[in-house]
C-alpha cells in the first residue's frame, strides 16, 4: 500500500512538473499605434508601451502618465484591440514647461535659492514634493509652523505651441523654537541622558519635528521601553516643552534552548544540546549591558561567552563593547578569544564599528602525531590578533517580531596569524609551515521583512570568507544549529567560506507570536590544509513562537540534508526555546 501510493504521488508530480514545462506564459499586450494630435515625446511613447504591457489597458489609468510628461490638459480618447495588438488614441494639448520657480524669503544657504530659473517638465505633484521639502528643511531647524504662500502663478503661450509656467511663492517660516525641557513620565529605569541619547534630542537643542515623530518607534524599538505614546509639545512664547510618557521594559533576559539530536546509528544514544543566555541590562542605570552565555555542545564540546557593552560614552554617539569567548571541542583544541569594539551611531539607524580581537588556539592532545613528521596534524597551535571595520543598519519596525524593515551586518578584519609549537610534536618539520601570515576576514549577513497583509515574508543571507596561506581546522569558524543553519546540529560544520541563504514566511498571530515555514540552503567551503571540501546543505522546517505566562516559548523543527546525508525527517532537529524577562 505505502509502495503505490509513493508511485502514485511520483506520477502526479511527475505529470505538473511536465505541465509547468511545456505551459508557454501569456503573451504581453503590445501597443501597436499611437494616434495622437500632436508629436509625442520618445519618453512618453516609451512609457505608454511599457504601462500597456504590464497589463494596464484601461484609458482612464493611462491618464496619469500624459500629466506626468508635462501634458495637464491631455485626454484618453480611446483604447481598442486590434489583431495586431492595442491602438491608442489621445489628445495631448500644449506642453506645460516650469520656467521659473522663485521663493521670497528662502535662505540663501539653501539648495533651492539659487535655482529659480527652470526649464523641466511641469508636473504640480513634482512641484509639491519639492515645496514639502523645503518645509521639512525648516522644521527640522527649529521652525515647526513654517509655511508657502502662493503669490503668483503665471501661464504663458509659447510660439511653438507650449505653454511656460512661471511660480512665485513666500516663506513663512514663523517664530523659531528651542527645547527648554524634556518632560519625562512613566516608570523609567534608566537616567534620562539616555533616553536623550535614543531620540537624539536634549534640551537646549532646536525644535525638529521629524525627529519628534519618530520617538515613539525610536524608543519601543530600543531594548529599554514600550509603549511609548505620542510625545506632546507645548509651546511657550519663546521656547517649547516635549512631554514623553513611555514605560520600561523587562529587558533583563533569561533564555534557554533545548536540542534533540537523533541517533545516527542503530545502537547510539539521543544526544541532548542546550543553551543558557543570560542578558542583564541597565544594572547601574546606564543601559549597559552584561551577557553570560553556556553552549552545551555534540560531543562534549561547551562554549562560554561573557559580553559588556556600555552604551553612550560621555553622553556622545560612542559605544562600547568587550567580550570573551572560551570553546572545548571535544578533546581536540581549546580556543580563547578576546574583542573590544567600539561602535559610533551616525543615525538611530546606522552605526560604524571599529574593532580588535585576538584569536589563541592550543592542542588538548597530541598523541596521534607524536612521531609524525610530515604531513601535520589537521589542528596546530596558533595565535591570531586582527583589527575590524564594519557597520550595522537597523530599519525594522519591532525587533521582537519584525513585519517589515532591513537588517544588515558586515566587517572586515585584517591582521597576522602566528603558527606555534605545540609541545611533544618533535619530530614534526615545522621549517615547511609557514611561521608567520596574514588573516583576513570578510562577513556580511543581512535579513529583510516584506510585509503581505498578515503574513511577512523573510529574505536572509550569511556571507563569510577567511584567507589564510594555511588552513588548519581550529582555524576554522562553525556554522550549523538554531542561529545559523537550522536542520543540523549545533557547531555540525566547519567552513572558511560560505554562502547561506534563507527564506520563511510568518504568519503573525499577534505583535508578538508568530508561526512560519522556512527554508535554508547554500554553500560551504572547509579548507584543511592541503584539502578542499565544498559541502551543500538544504534544509526545510518549520517555526512557532507565543508569549506566555513564563515567557516567549520558541518552538523549530527542521530538517538538513547534504550531498552525504540523507533528508530524513524522522531524524529532523528539534529546539523548543523559551525566553523569561524580568
Amino acid at each position: 500500500m505505502k509502495g503505490r501510493w509513493l508511485i502514485g504521488f511520483a506520477g502526479l508530480a511527475g505529470q505538473l512538473l511536465a505541465i509547468s514545462l511545456h505551459a508557454q506564459p501569456a503573451p504581453r499586450p503590445l501597443l501597436c499605434d499611437v494616434q495622437a494630435d500632436g508629436p509625442i515625446p520618445k519618453a512618453l511613447h516609451q512609457q505608454l508601451k511599457y504601462r500597456v504591457s504590464k497589463g494596464d489597458t484601461v484609458a482612464d489609468s493611462l491618464l496619469p502618465t500624459l500629466h506626468r510628461h508635462g501634458y495637464p490638459e491631455g485626454e484618453i480618447d480611446s483604447l481598442w484591440r486590434t489583431s495586431c495588438g492595442w491602438q491608442l488614441r489621445l489628445r495631448t494639448g500644449p506642453a506645460y514647461r516650469l520656467r521659473r520657480l522663485q521663493i521670497q524669503g528662502l535662505a540663501a544657504d539653501h539648495k533651492l535659492s539659487k535655482t529659480t530659473e527652470r526649464d523641466e517638465v511641469w508636473y504640480w505633484p513634482r512641484t509639491q514634493q519639492q515645496l514639502r521639502s523645503i518645509l521639512q528643511d525648516y522644521q527640522q531647524q527649529g521652525y515647526p509652523f513654517a509655511s508657502l504662500v502662493q503669490d503668483s502663478l503665471r501661464y504663458r503661450q509659447e510660439p511653438d505651441g507650449s505653454v511656460s509656467v512661471q511660480v512665485w511663492l513666500r516663506l513663512q517660516p514663523g517664530k523659531r523654537y528651542y527645547l527648554n525641557q524634556i518632560i519625562l513620565k512613566g516608570n523609567l529605569r534608566e537616567r534620562p541622558q539616555l533616553v536623550y541619547n535614543l531620540i537624539h534630542l536634549q534640551p537646549g537643542d532646536l525644535l525638529d519635528r521629524q525627529r519628534v515623530n519618530r520617538i515613539p518607534s525610536m524608543l519601543d524599538n530600543s531594548p529599554y521601553y514600550q509603549h511609548t505614546s505620542a510625545p506632546e509639545i507645548r509651546y511657550g512664547p519663546d521656547s517649547a516643552t516635549l512631554v514623553i510618557e513611555t514605560e520600561a521594559k523587562r529587558a533583563n533576559r533569561l533564555d534557554g534552548i533545548l536540542g534533540l539530536l537523533p541517533p545516527r546509528l542503530p545502537g547510539e544514544r539521543i544526544q541532548w544540546t542546550g543553551q543558557v543566555d543570560l542578558h542583564l541590562v541597565s544594572a547601574f542605570r546606564a543601559g549597559e549591558a552584561i551577557t553570560f552565555k553556556l553552549d552545551l555542545l555534540p560531543n562534549q564540546s561547551q562554549n562560554l561567552d561573557l559580553r559588556f557593552l556600555y552604551p553612550y560614552l560621555l553622553g556622545t554617539p560612542l559605544s562600547a563593547e568587550g567580550g570573551f569567548s572560551l570553546l572545548r571541542q571535544d578533546t581536540t583544541f581549546l580556543n580563547r578569544h578576546l574583542t573590544a569594539t567600539a561602535r559610533y551611531a551616525f543615525l538611530p539607524q546606522l552605526a560604524g564599528t571599529f574593532g580588535y580581537r585576538r584569536f589563541v588556539s592550543r592542542l588538548l592532545s597530541v598523541q596521534p602525531w607524536r612521531e609524525t613528521r610530515w604531513p601535520p596534524p589537521p589542528q596546530m597551535d596558533s595565535e591570531n590578533n586582527l583589527w575590524s571595520v564594519g557597520f550595522r543598519y537597523n530599519s525594522v519596525d519591532y525587533l521582537l517580531n519584525p513585519s517589515r524593515g532591513l537588517w544588515l551586518d558586515s566587517d572586515v578584519a585584517v591582521g597576522t596569524k602566528v603558527t606555534g609549537r605545540p609541545a611533544g610534536l618533535d619530530s614534526l618539520d615545522f621549517t615547511r609551515l609557514a611561521a608567520r601570515q596574514p588573516r583576513q576576514e570578510y562577513r556580511l549577513e543581512a535579513r529583510l521583512y516584506i510585509p503581505y497583509g498578515r503574513a511577512t515574508w523573510l529574505l536572509g543571507g550569511r556571507i563569510f570568507y577567511l584567507s589564510l596561506q594555511e588552513y588548519f581546522r581550529n582555524d576554522l569558524p562553525f556554522i550549523g544549529g538554531n542561529q545559523t543553519l537550522r536542520g543540523f546540529n549545533e557547531n555540525q560544520f566547519q567552513a572558511s567560506a560560505w554562502a547561506i541563504g534563507t527564506t520563511e514566511l510568518r504568519l503573525r498571530l499577534s505583535r508578538d507570536a508568530y508561526m512560519g515555514v522556512l527554508v535554508e540552503g547554500g554553500v560551504l567551503e572547509q579548507h584543511i590544509y592541503d584539502t578542499v571540501t565544498r559541502i551543500y546543505p538544504v534544509a526545510t522546517g518549520f517555526a512557532l513562537s507565543v508569549p506566555t505566562a513564563a515567557g516567549q516559548v520558541t518552538l523549530a523543527y527542521a530538517v538538513g540534508s547534504t550531498q552525504d546525508i540523507p533528508f530524513r525527517p524522522e531524524r529532523g532537529r528539534v529546539h523548543l526555546g523559551l525566553e523569561a524577562r524580568f
